[in-house]
């Protein structure tokens, strides 16, 4: 339910304000003598409550004002923090007059500082990034690789890595690295400085966990892989799927062994791609739930002020150590409930955060700030909008995925950010999703959505890992019925019908290993459909056909054909079709191989010569019936052609 324009914000904090501001008005006008004592007693409660109580759309009016002063400080372009993942690159000049260049504006400044004669550790400390003492081991901050600023530590001096070959000795000057000496018992190891929002690798037991640090803050990721090859069904009002992130096994690990963490489950993704189908394609699978394209991540902070972990701080040798050990209990947990998970390493966390805003060349470049949404060049605009606390329930949650793109709602792509927090030995969820769409968007997507007004930036940053999040919003505690709000993985194409009225989609790939699909079927029409579907889903597709038998005249950004089996494709395809003859592009993430109807593949003793090496998709297409099979299901479905689509298949 989209809220009231005007409502009341009665707490505490809203009262003392209320309060404050009624005794400074009544002493200014009494001590003016404008007015008598009741007079100003009388204006100063009513200025009370309007200023601080009575609410105007999601902020009472001294909120607005400060909405308004920093939007008209902030008007330029500006350029996300990714807790720091997105630092600008800086040049160091050493002493030869050689040039380094530095991912990291921090380590570069302290660099720099050193160079010139500065103190160490004043210069380390002074950019924000920590410094070892003499003579003590790295521990959980040691570098496997040496990186530009990393510390080698010794028994009873230091050195600073400068990068190709060489290091800043402790006498100030640059010597080989061969020169020194890191066999001796008195070497104990490379010190890497986390720098300020700049993830790094920790290593434990059981692998490499990447850790963002962000003032107080820890943060990791973990991406959900979910279940490999599940298909969704879509009925005419909703859709099905057992591929679902299990929230409340996520809730009941926030708050394990003396560590509370505070998680993000954010789910990225789009319905449709830029193919000449696409539009005619949504239209087609209309107002039901359905990506193409989507990924999901658990962004997971701790706070090592926060007094429900200070506990468990006081077991662990570093506070990196915690966050790992908390990181880990949440991706068994999931794991166990059967939802595939991948804990992120440093560059994975770099990729992660940044794709959900476009990639590397979006999300460095600057953005302009709107009062009701932001533009991104060359992307479009982003939109952010919150949740009311009743509407925080899977229904409305899963919606977001069901908005056709339209002239009213050119949406290009969804966001959508479900935040879980420790409230009074609870976990609440709420929730917000930014959409980006080719022009502005006058109104929400769906009337219950609450528009960010004045605060999308803020909006767009809390979303981003870092120290900065989600807070303040409408929440509900967590229930059963948010185990069925976040789907896991692409939905996929539509491959058959499903009794009357549903639909049969099938991802074509699996984030965990290459996949591999056998289609049989003697009907080039159906391969052409298979293509252009998956084309207008969001896949590129490489399309080896010497026959020229799935060959379409109508032009697609996102398919490439050639008869030739040795040419290569201008950009990196995520699916190649061809007829098994040979496997023309190897390092495809999915192949499908067209074979010919299963009757006819029998060799010279009446065998199947697939027998054996069944594929991870088989799909069978016969004239009168569709037949799907993967290594957890089997399902026989109707033929679907959808209206105009042919116009794309000829």
């Amino acid at each position: 339910m989209k809220r009231s324009p005007v409502s009341l914000h009665v707490s505490l904090g809203s009262v003392l304000a209320a309060e404050i501001v009624t005794a400074a008005v009544t002493f200014a006008t009494v001590a003016t003598n404008l007015l008598p004592l009741w007079a100003g007693l009388a204006i100063g409660a009513v200025l009370g409550l309007l200023l601080c109580v009575v609410r105007f759309g999601d902020a009472v009016p001294w909120k607005w004002l400060l909405r308004a002063w920093r939007f008209a400080r902030a008007r330029a372009p500006r350029q996300l923090v990714v807790g720091g993942v997105t630092p600008g690159e800086e040049t160091v000049v050493l002493p030869d007059g050689s040039e380094r260049t530095v991912a990291s504006r921090a380590l570069a400044e302290a660099v720099r500082e050193v160079l010139d004669g500065g103190q160490w550790r004043q210069a380390y400390e002074g950019a924000g990034l920590s410094f070892p003492a003499v003579g003590v081991a790295p521990g959980p901050a040691e570098s496997t690789s040496v990186d530009f600023g990393d510390v080698g530590q010794f028994t009873d001096h230091q050195v600073i890595a400068l990068g190709d070959g060489k290091v800043f000795s402790a006498d100030g000057d640059v010597v080989e690295m061969s020169d020194v000496d890191t066999a001796s018992s008195q070497f104990l190891g490379w010190f890497h400085p986390p720098a300020p929002g700049v993830p790094i690798d920790v290593q434990d037991r059981d692998g490499v966990v990447g850790v963002l640090i962000d003032g107080t803050t820890l943060i990791t990721m973990i991406s959900v892989w979910g279940r490999a090859h599940m298909p969704t069904r879509l009925r005419p009002q909703g859709a099905d799927t057992p591929n679902l992130v299990p929230i409340q096994v996520i809730c009941n690990e926030m708050q394990r062994y003396g560590l509370g963490v505070d998680v993000d489950v954010i789910s990225d993704g789009s319905r449709t791609s830029g193919d000449s189908y696409a539009a005619q394609y949504d239209k087609s699978i209309g107002a039901r739930s359905a990506a193409g394209q989507r990924t999901n991540t658990l962004v997971i902070r701790m706070d090592i002020d926060d007094p429900q972990s200070v506990e468990g701080l006081v077991w662990r040798s570093t506070t990196a150590a915690a966050i790992v050990a908390a990181t880990r209990r949440i991706a068994v947990a999931v794991e166990r409930s059967g939802c595939r998970v991948k804990i992120l390493d440093a560059q994975g966390i770099q990729q992660a955060a940044l794709d959900t805003v476009g990639g590397v060349p979006a999300g460095t470049a600057p953005i302009e700030c709107g009062w009701a949404e932001l533009r991104q060049p060359g992307r479009g605009y982003l939109s952010s909008f919150y949740y009311s606390a009743e509407d925080v329930v899977a229904e409305k949650l899963d919606e977001v995925w069901s908005f056709v793109a339209d002239a009213a709602r050119p949406i290009t792509r969804t966001t959508l950010v479900l935040a879980l927090r420790r409230i009074d030995g609870l976990v609440h969820a709420s929730a917000m999703v930014r959409v980006t769409s080719t022009q502005p968007l006058p109104t929400a997507p769906t009337p219950y959505l609450n528009r960010a007004t004045g605060w999308q930036w803020e909006a767009l940053q809390a979303t981003i890992p870092g120290a900065a999040r989600l807070a303040g919003l409408p929440s509900t505690p967590v229930t059963t019925d948010l185990d069925r709000a976040i789907v896991v993985g692409p939905s996929g194409i539509p491959i058959g019908g499903v009794g009357r009225d549903s639909l049969l989609l099938m991802p074509l790939s699996d984030p965990a290993a290459p996949t591999q699909i056998t289609v049989y079927t003697d009907n080039d029409f159906s391969v052409r459909q298979l293509i252009r579907r998956a084309a207008a889903a969001g896949d590129r597709v490489a399309v080896y056909d010497p026959a020229g038998r799935w060959t379409m005249t109508a032009a697609s950004s996102h398919i490439w054909s050639t008869p030739d089996p040795s040419a290569q494709p201008p950009w990196p395809p995520t699916l190649v079709v061809h007829n098994g003859q040979g496997n023309p592009y190897p390092g495809a993430w999915s192949s499908m191989v067209v074979s010919g109807p299963r009757s006819s593949l029998r060799d010279r003793r009446g065998a199947h010569p697939d027998r054996g090496r069944r594929a991870d998709i088989e799909i069978e297409i016969k004239p009168d019936h569709v037949r799907v099979r993967t290594q957890r299901f089997e399902s026989m479905l109707t033929p679907v052609a959808f209206r105009n689509e042919q116009t794309y298949l000829n």
